[in-house]
């Protein structure tokens, strides 16, 4: 074959297979003209509209059931009774149920050179949902392993409508038991025009706050996927300036959103968001003043007290973490507050810092100024344990500065007992502990202090805590030629040991009524008293000497007239299971009883009895008396104090005892007269006691 003759074949060949090259543009034409013309017809759109939706919803993590879909290409398209469900990754749940969704598109102007969206609206009537956010215990299931999901290529929806509106809306946020619900609201958004929100009832039950809402308005506006609200006021004087969260998020169980509140006087503002990436539910959130804020409106909001003042002029609270697990998160309070009042509760100003880190609260900074007084202090312990008390824990407290000028305006701040105090009080010192071990000192000083009209002049005391130890050394109160000082220790934890001793004289204990009441006395008493005393004990016993001398000691309470003052000496030591008087004598200023006394298990031992009156011999004798002292004490009673089985002894004989005389050396005036002479001796137990003598009354 010739040259020409094989090109002019090649060329044909050429010619032929040429338009195979276009084959797969026809191809492709010719499935886009297929698609629109099956699109025109409406059960296959509705077909194609149903499995775009799952298929949108699916990519974004949503688990959707349409419902009943109606339109067509060339009408709106309606979504009837369709739900909508999202569990995020960290728990919160999100649950949607919309009676009738309609969407209205503009297809032309997906064709180019087209200026306008063609997701023109998208209305919902008949709204239902509720977003739950996870309980600690949920929380926690969380943190051990996230579900098994089959992967899905997450994304943002394909467009947003241009006008967004919603009515019949009943929407619901909730966590254990406390929730904010939106009921009767109505809303439209768009991203040309300044749309409206009304809330028929907003309901607010929260552990900080329970109040209802009603006919709440505001605008709204929606740009690049972020919704704002503003102007959506609460109530006179409670206003939301604005409000901004992101859309897409909030579809998908997030939030992040800030608000702007001019309310109680002043403007606060707030920014809080959900962490996605933290293993369990967590939230970072701060509110802040950015002008001062009027305690009295912000009390009565929180509908906390009527009677409340004051100004905080500027503060910060953060807090990052899961909310329900405070242990496992962080945080930060600062405030300064001048002019604060809390019902009976007043203050000049106070700065306060609070740190809550690694599951520790810190606090770096407490400052308080009351009229004259000062407190300053720092400090920090673990976040508290159920079960378990702070002081077990480590925990650390430096008084930096205590210096209370005037003890009467506690009164404003503590309790209402303090309006009876007066005088001037320092404290001083720091106190640590760690595996219930404690260390420090602190030192109090007061003087010119009066208690009602109990006055004591000079206070002074020194504890200081070592190991398990509470060591009180140099406590000294002075009124006058009035003292009382002492010393000693007591263990904290652990087997319960002290020691120590106390010295005190009194030359009128009434005196000092206000003070002397229950539990250290049954009732207020009068009279002279010296009092020396130091002992020890621990759980096996206790041991130690003592010394009393009283004058004239009766009581002022409700049995005043039924008692009769008495003198006693009382000299002696004791141990476990006894106590022996060396010195043991009543008198009054007529008679005078003495005896050697001992009291041991089961038994008290009167012997060389003497009863004189004057110069006179009344009585004598020696007696074994079948009391069990030890274990009716404190709670004393005849059926307690008595024994049946332990063996008495009594050996006694009167010289013209007169009994009224004799019955006034027990404290009490009873009515009786008469004269006793004779003797008497008895033994055995009380169910047994065989006696002997004579008396003559």
């Amino acid at each position: 074959m010739s040259t020409t003759t094989t090109q002019r074949a090649d060329a044909a060949l050429a010619a032929r297979l040429r338009p195979h090259r276009f084959r797969p543009f026809r191809l492709a034409l010719l499935l886009l003209v297929i698609a629109l013309v099956a699109l025109l017809q409406p059960d296959c759109f509705r077909f194609a509209v149903r499995h775009f939706i799952r298929f949108e919803a699916w990519r974004n993590g949503i688990d959707v059931q349409p419902g009943t879909i109606g339109g067509s290409l060339f009408e709106p398209v309606v979504l009837r009774d369709s739900v909508w469900s999202y569990e995020s990754e960290t728990g919160p749940v999100t649950r949607l149920g919309i009676k009738t969704a309609t969407a209205t598109f503009s297809w032309r102007n997906l064709l180019p050179r087209s200026s306008g969206q063609w997701f023109q609206r998208l209305s919902l009537e008949g709204v239902t949902g509720k977003m739950r956010l996870p309980t600690a215990a949920e929380t926690a299931g969380h943190s051990g392993g996230l579900p098994l999901r089959m992967p899905r290529p997450r994304g943002r929806w394909l467009a947003a409508p241009e006008r967004f509106e919603a009515a019949d809306v009943d929407f619901i946020f909730a966590s254990n038991g406390d929730y904010v619900r939106l009921t009767e609201t109505a809303f439209t958004l768009s991203n040309l025009a300044t749309g409206s929100i009304t809330a028929g009832q907003i309901f607010v039950k929260q552990p900080w706050l329970t109040r209802t809402f009603r006919q709440v308005t505001g605008t709204t506006a929606i740009q690049d996927g972020t919704l704002q609200i503003a102007d959506l006021s609460l109530e006179p004087g409670v206003e939301i300036e604005d409000f901004s969260a992101q859309l897409d998020d909030f579809a998908q169980g997030k939030l992040k959103l800030a608000v702007q509140f001019a309310a109680f006087g002043g403007r606060l503002r707030s920014e809080a968001e959900t962490l996605p990436d933290e293993p369990q539910f967590s939230i970072d959130l701060t509110v802040q003043p950015i002008s001062p804020i009027d305690v009295a409106q912000l009390a009565t909001f929180l509908g906390l007290s009527d009677a409340a003042g004051g100004t905080i002029k500027a503060g910060r609270f953060r807090f990052r973490g899961p909310p329900q697990q405070f242990a496992k998160a962080s945080g930060e309070v600062r405030a300064e507050v001048a002019n604060f009042q809390w019902e009976t509760r007043q203050w000049d100003s106070l700065v306060l810092g609070v740190k809550l880190l690694d599951g520790r609260i810190q606090i770096p900074e407490f400052a308080l100024t009351q009229g004259r007084n000062r407190v300053a202090f720092s400090g920090e312990m673990a976040w508290p344990v159920p079960g378990v008390a702070w002081w077990q824990s480590e925990f650390a407290l430096t008084i930096k500065e205590g210096q209370l000028d005037d003890l009467t305006a506690l009164s404003a701040l503590l309790m209402p007992e303090f309006r009876s105090a007066a005088g001037r009080a320092t404290v001083r010192g720091s106190v640590r502990g760690k595996e219930q071990k404690f260390d420090g000192q602190l030192v109090i000083s007061g003087t010119q202090l009066r208690w009602h009209d109990a006055p004591l002049e000079r206070l002074d005391a020194s504890i200081v805590l070592n190991g398990n130890e509470y060591q009180i050394s140099n406590v000294s109160v002075r009124n006058g030629a009035d003292y009382l000082s002492g010393s000693g220790v007591v263990n904290i934890v652990g087997d319960k040991q002290y020691w120590g001793e106390l010295h005190a004289s009194v030359q009128d204990l009434a005196k000092y009524a206000a003070i002397l009441q229950r539990p250290l006395v049954p009732e207020p008493l009068a009279g002279g008293a010296f009092i020396d005393w130091d002992g020890e004990g621990s759980a096996k016993g206790h041991s130690g000497k003592f010394l009393a001398r009283l004058r004239k000691v009766r009581s002022l309470g409700a049995t005043a007239a039924l008692l009769h003052p008495l003198n006693a000496d009382f000299e002696g030591s004791y141990s476990h299971g006894g106590m022996v008087f060396s010195t043991f004598a009543l008198s009054d200023d007529e008679s005078s009883f003495t005896a050697h006394v001992g009291v041991v298990d089961k038994a008290v031992s009167l012997q060389g009895m003497r009863l004189m009156h004057g110069q006179a011999l009344w009585l004598e004798g020696d007696a074994l008396l079948p009391l069990d002292v030890w274990n009716a004490w404190p709670n004393t009673s005849l059926a307690t104090l008595l024994d049946d089985h332990t063996v008495g002894k009594l050996n006694v004989t009167a010289y013209d005892l007169s009994l009224h005389e004799t019955a006034q050396l027990t404290g009490l005036r009873f009515p009786i007269e008469g004269l006793v002479r004779g003797n008497v001796t008895a033994e055995g137990p009380l169910g047994a006691l065989k006696s002997s003598g004579s008396l003559t009354l």
